[in-house]
């Protein structure tokens, strides 16, 4: 990602460049599209139990308070990848341990949100095609991030079934050099897929390869957004802020700002 000045126009509006084109941003109407963390009732995908948070104690020390301690010291206990949005990298199917945020390189990143129905197929499941992201993307610069909103026709529970995306969709993407995705749903693949060739395909990772291409290393996919009707489908600039955790999954929080491109530089 090459940014060059920032040029205040009026208040919180700024001139960004990004990868050779130039946006008008106002960077003091970020929608927050992060599902946070939170205990007993927050999201449980794929039956992962509710985060949990404890008072640490050591000795006569107690880290709550309430409990007569001199301060608040909490011990919390949960697993990034159904308790909340998150931020994954191809250490996800590999042996080989690698943190996200060590493979998270950009900063500012021109992206697209698009809303799409997944499509019927046999058993009752839902998918994602590429047929419907060449669609919607039709006519569109190549953005660096995509996020996808997924429409179903009733409203569904994390306990569902979720829908998931074709491997075909995901190769698409990654010839198009889209190089983070974005989704709602609590994973690319179906629930049950043991391979996790949507997942493979993004990173063009073979089964039993234990590295990427290296055109795909420093690529993303957060899972578990939550994206309030009130974010219409358009242009944004994202800010993708992950915690510093050294696993391949950390909690994160993508920004959406409201951008206008005005073509190459």
């Amino acid at each position: 990602m090459q940014f060059g000045n920032i040029m205040k126009n009026r208040p919180g509006e700024a001139f960004l460049f990004l990868n050779g084109r130039q946006f008008l941003a106002n960077l003091t109407r970020g929608f927050d599209i992060s599902r946070p963390v939170r205990v007993q009732r927050g999201a449980r995908a794929f039956g992962i139990p509710a985060a949990e948070v404890k008072a640490f104690r050591a000795g006569t020390f107690v880290g709550d308070v309430r409990q007569g301690g001199s301060c608040n010291c909490e011990s919390v206990t949960f697993t990034p990848h159904g308790n909340g949005t998150h931020t994954e990298s191809w250490g996800h199917l590999t042996k080989k341990r690698v943190g996200v945020l060590a493979e998270l390189t950009d900063i500012l990143l021109h992206t697209h949100l698009i809303s799409l129905q997944p499509h019927a197929r046999a058993k009752g499941d839902l998918v994602i095609e590429a047929e419907q992201i060449k669609t919607a993307l039709n006519g569109l610069p190549n953005p660096e991030a995509l996020v996808v909103r997924t429409l179903f026709p009733t409203p569904r529970k994390l306990s569902d079934i979720p829908a998931y995306f074709a491997a075909d969709a995901l190769h698409f993407l990654a010839k198009q050099g889209v190089r983070h995705l974005v989704t709602d749903l609590p994973s690319l693949d179906r629930f049950d897929d043991k391979k996790l060739m949507a997942h493979r395909a993004w990173w063009d990772l073979p089964v039993g390869a234990e590295k990427p291409h290296p055109r795909r290393r420093h690529c993303t996919v957060t899972e578990l957004a939550r994206i309030a009707s009130r974010v219409k489908d358009g242009t944004f600039i994202m800010n993708l802020q992950v915690v510093g955790f050294p696993t391949d999954a950390s909690p994160s929080r993508p920004i959406l700002f409201p951008a206008l491109m005005f073509g190459k530089m």
